[in-house]
C-alpha cells in the first residue's frame, strides 16, 4: 500500500482510541464513592487467584458474589497461581470475595447490574469488565511538565452480573458474557505512541489459556529496564483485581479498521476511500440532482417493476433519497427528530426486500433499531428473512 495512504489511515484509526486524562483505561480511580447513596463503581476482588476466576468462568460456572465480614481484612494483593504451593478451599469454590462490606456492596453490585444491563440495552456493548493487574505511572501533562499520576488496567475481562432474590434479600453473580480476556489495546498504544514503550503481547499458555504470569512478568520487565533509563519516576505494575465499568465503544471499531488483517485492503481497491483520506474529491462523489421530484410524474416515466415498494408516505425529497438507495447509491441523510428518517428507513427497507435484496440495518441504539422494527412489524414484514 502506498505509503502516504498507510499513515493517513493509521493517523485516522487512532484517532478512535482517547488518549487523555478522562479514560478509565488510563486514568482510572478507585475510591470514587458516591458519599450520598455509599454506591462504588467498582467492586474490588480479595483473596482470589485471577487465573482460576477466569477458568471457573470460562467453564460457565456462575460464581456469587460475597461482601467482607466486618471481622475478616484481605489484602488487596493477589497472588497469582504459580505464587501458591496449595490450592485452599477460597480459591477452587464457587464464590469472588470483595473487600466491599454492606450495604457498599450491595449498593455497589445492584449500580454496576444496571449500568452494564443499560448499555447493553441501548448499545449492545457488555461494559463491566474484570480489570487484571494495573500499571502504576505517570505522564507528563501541561506545560511545566509536571508528572500526574496514574492507574491503567492491564487484562480485561468482560463479565455479568445477574441477582436471585432471597428471603434475606438479593444475592449477586458473576458469570462471563463469552468475550475472550484481551489486553487494554488504549494503554498499548499509547504508550508505544508517546513513550516508545512496546508492551508485551498476551498469549496462550500450553494448556490454551491466557497465560497471566508471563504478562506480567514481560511488563515487569520493560518497566524495570523503563525506570533504570529514565531516572525521574518508578513505575510498577500491582497485582490488583478490580470489577468495574470500562467503556470499549471505540475498540471494536479499531480493530475492524486494521487493514492488514483483510483479505483486499480497501485504501487500495475502493478510490472513495483512498481519495477521503487523501483528502481529494472522488470521481465517484455525484451530487443527488433535484429533489424537487414528484412521486406521480415520475413513477409514469418508468417501468412497474422499477416502481419503488413503499410501505409508508414519502415527500419529495425522502422519494429522492429511496430511489438512490435503490441506484445502489452510498449517502448521507441528516435531518433533525420527526423528520421522517425512520420512516425513510423502512421504505428502502421495503424497496429492497421487493428486489430481493438483504439488507442489514444497523444503529448506535437499540431504541432506534426497535422503531424500524415495529414499523415493518405493523405492515407484517418483520418476520421476512
Amino acid at each position: 500500500m502506498n505509503r502516504e495512504l498507510q499513515e493517513k489511515s493509521e493517523f485516522k484509526r487512532k484517532r478512535l482510541l482517547d488518549f487523555t486524562g478522562r479514560n478509565k483505561l488510563l486514568n482510572y480511580k478507585h475510591g470514587s464513592k458516591n458519599s450520598r447513596s455509599g454506591k462504588q463503581n467498582y467492586l474490588r476482588i480479595v483473596n482470589e487467584i485471577p487465573e482460576i476466576i477466569i477458568n471457573k468462568l470460562e467453564s460457565n460456572s456462575i460464581l456469587e458474589l460475597i461482601s467482607k465480614p466486618k471481622d475478616k481484612d484481605y489484602d488487596i494483593n493477589l497472588v497469582l497461581e504459580s505464587q501458591v504451593e496449595e490450592l485452599v478451599d477460597a480459591y477452587t469454590d464457587n464464590k469472588i470475595q470483595v473487600i466491599e462490606e454492606e450495604p457498599v456492596f450491595s449498593l455497589s453490585c445492584e449500580k454496576l447490574r444496571a449500568e452494564n444491563r443499560l448499555s447493553n440495552q441501548e448499545k449492545g456493548i457488555n461494559i463491566l469488565n474484570i480489570a487484571i493487574g494495573f500499571l502504576e505511572w505517570n505522564e507528563a501533562k501541561g506545560i511545566t511538565g509536571q508528572d500526574q499520576k496514574r492507574l491503567s488496567p492491564i487484562l480485561l475481562y468482560p463479565v455479568r452480573i445477574s441477582r436471585e432474590k432471597t428471603s434475606s434479600g438479593y444475592v449477586f453473580y458473576l458469570e462471563s458474557s463469552g468475550e475472550d480476556i484481551q489486553p487494554n489495546i488504549t494503554l498499548w498504544q499509547k504508550l508505544k505512541e508517546e513513550y516508545g514503550i512496546k508492551l508485551p503481547e498476551l498469549v496462550e499458555s500450553s494448556d490454551g489459556k491466557p497465560n497471566v504470569k508471563k504478562i506480567f512478568d514481560d511488563i515487569t520487565s520493560v518497566i524495570a529496564r523503563r525506570n533504570i533509563k529514565e531516572k525521574d519516576s518508578d513505575w510498577c505494575l500491582q497485582n490488583w483485581v478490580t470489577l468495574g465499568l470500562f467503556s470499549f465503544a471505540n475498540i471494536a471499531i479499531y480493530n475492524d479498521l486494521d487493514f492488514e488483517s483483510w483479505d483486499q485492503n480497501p485504501c487500495e481497491t475502493k478510490e472513495l476511500i483512498r481519495s477521503y483520506l487523501l483528502g481529494n474529491m472522488s470521481k465517484e462523489v455525484e451530487s443527488l440532482g433535484s429533489l424537487d421530484i414528484y412521486q406521480d410524474k415520475e413513477e409514469s416515466k418508468i417501468p412497474v417493476s422499477e416502481v419503488p415498494k413503499l410501505m409508508a408516505d414519502a415527500d419529495s425529497t425522502q422519494y429522492a433519497v429511496i430511489k438512490k438507495a435503490l441506484e445502489g447509491k452510498s449517502f448521507v441523510v441528516e435531518g433533525p427528530p420527526g423528520t421522517g428518517k425512520s420512516q425513510t428507513i423502512t421504505n428502502i427497507i421495503s424497496s429492497l426486500m421487493a428486489k430481493d435484496k438483504k439488507i442489514l440495518f444497523a444503529a448506535d441504539k437499540l431504541a432506534a433499531l426497535e422503531v424500524v422494527k415495529n414499523r415493518l412489524k405493523s405492515v407484517n414484514l418483520d418476520e421476512l428473512d
